[in-house]
């Protein structure tokens, strides 16, 4: 620690730092809300490196990528707790590869239904795709095969199509072909998770929401040399508009519409018109 600081504030950035799972951002936020004298991240770092209580990530090399090329989804398990209760909740990212810009959300289980909701919504948040997606060899997006010979599932690639873009899987055993989202998983289990409290997946996705805005896609990135938030501005005319802007919930569009607050999958849908009114006909599979 550097000279001057008393041992009362040194006991507070110690307790800070494990509240914030070892994240210095984290940890500095903490202290800002909770003490008259916020340390700056500049000594925080400092302490961080004396104590050497981090060590460096070893390099595993780096995919240059151009403005709209191609964007990266995945997802995390995550231990959460809403209430009073503990329990695994799903975490779905999905992040401009260019620029940085992160969306993310939390589901209880994650299926092909809700990767549908998901990708709809980080869609609506990007303001368009990438032409290309890469993603794992998981079984919600891949029917067979696996890498380049993967065949993705009739549904999905279908779904995918509405939105404008197509999945890519990367080749099995090489996470880092899609490092860009796998390294946000660890930042967000370390900054956005600790300290918080939830009530509830509606309350915990409206405080991610919040996060993705003014913390992960707000602060600089030494590799950009600006925020994810400004490369975003430089790549979002690349983007391609989504198809489907006027009526993003129409169920030919999304396959899912709804009704009250939940969401219910359309499993066979057909557009009628009978005296000049739309009629929907279909199964509705309740999820």
């Amino acid at each position: 620690m550097q000279t001057g600081v008393n041992a009362c504030l040194q006991r507070c950035l110690s307790a800070a730092f494990e509240r914030a799972r070892g994240n210095v951002a984290r940890a500095q936020q903490l202290l800002a809300q909770e003490q008259d004298s916020p340390v700056s991240y500049s000594t925080l770092t400092r302490w961080v490196r004396e104590a050497g209580l981090r060590t460096p990530p070893k390099p595993a090399g780096e995919y240059i990528l151009g403005p709209g090329e191609e964007m990266q989804h995945d997802t995390s398990p995550h231990q959460i707790t809403l209430g009073d209760k503990t329990m695994t909740a799903q975490c779905a990212g999905l992040v401009l590869s260019c620029s940085r810009r992160l969306f993310i959300q939390y589901y209880p289980r994650y299926t092909r239904f809700e990767a549908k909701q998901f990708l709809l919504e980080a869609a609506r948040f990007m303001e368009g795709t990438c032409p290309v997606c890469i993603i794992d060899n998981t079984s919600v997006m891949v029917a067979s095969g696996a890498g380049e010979n993967a065949v993705m599932a009739p549904e999905m690639a279908a779904f995918a199509r509405t939105l404008g873009f197509e999945f890519r899987a990367h080749r099995v055993g090489n996470p880092d072909r899609k490092g860009r989202i796998e390294r946000n998983f660890s930042f967000i289990e370390t900054n956005f998770l600790p300290g918080r409290h939830f009530g509830n997946f509606d309350d915990l996705n409206r405080q991610a929401l919040a996060w993705c805005r003014e913390v992960a896609n707000a602060r600089p990135k030494r590799s950009l040399g600006m925020s994810a938030e400004a490369a975003y501005l430089i790549e979002k005319p690349r983007l391609q508009p989504l198809l489907c802007r006027r009526n993003m919930r129409s169920p030919v569009c999304c396959s899912f519409v709804h009704v009250q607050p939940p969401l219910y999958e359309v499993a066979i849908i057909r557009k009628y018109f009978v005296s000049n009114q739309p009629v929907l006909h279909g199964a509705l599979t309740v999820n």
